[in-house]
């Protein structure tokens, strides 16, 4: 049995529209900030690639909004783009730079739980019959 909202979409993934929205509002804050308040000399992509991959994550939540399987693509391809920096999560807490390091974790996490989200349980079954 599926429990689902008003407009007939699974919990799940409910749920993973928030995540991915969580994760683009954690982007756009960090885009804001490093180019704004530090102008641009923080870690991070520029401002063409920061922009682009918020059009990319806001594809993405539209996408799986409409039960269109592209926008799950666009998930995994976002968490996949966004676990590149991990690595230097270590040096970063090392060099106290914990907003950095809280954008990069973060907005990893919020996209990962998005993705397990929108592949599995009830969520595999409702882009099969879209």
């Amino acid at each position: 049995m599926s429990i689902s909202n008003q407009e007939g979409r699974p919990l799940r993934i409910n749920a993973a529209l928030y995540a991915l929205g969580a994760a683009w509002v954690v982007s756009a804050v960090a885009l804001a900030v490093n180019h704004l308040i530090f102008l641009g000399a923080a870690i991070g992509p520029g401002p063409g690639a920061g922009i682009l991959s918020l059009i990319i994550q806001a594809a993405a939540i539209a996408l799986v909004a409409r039960r269109n399987r592209t926008g799950r693509a666009l998930a995994v391809l976002s968490a996949l783009l966004s676990a590149l920096p991990l690595p230097m999560l270590g040096k970063l807490f090392a060099d106290h730079s914990l907003f950095s390091a809280a954008y990069i974790g973060g907005a990893f996490a919020f996209k990962a739980v998005a993705v397990w989200l929108l592949y599995t349980g009830e969520s595999k079954h409702w882009f099969d019959i879209g």
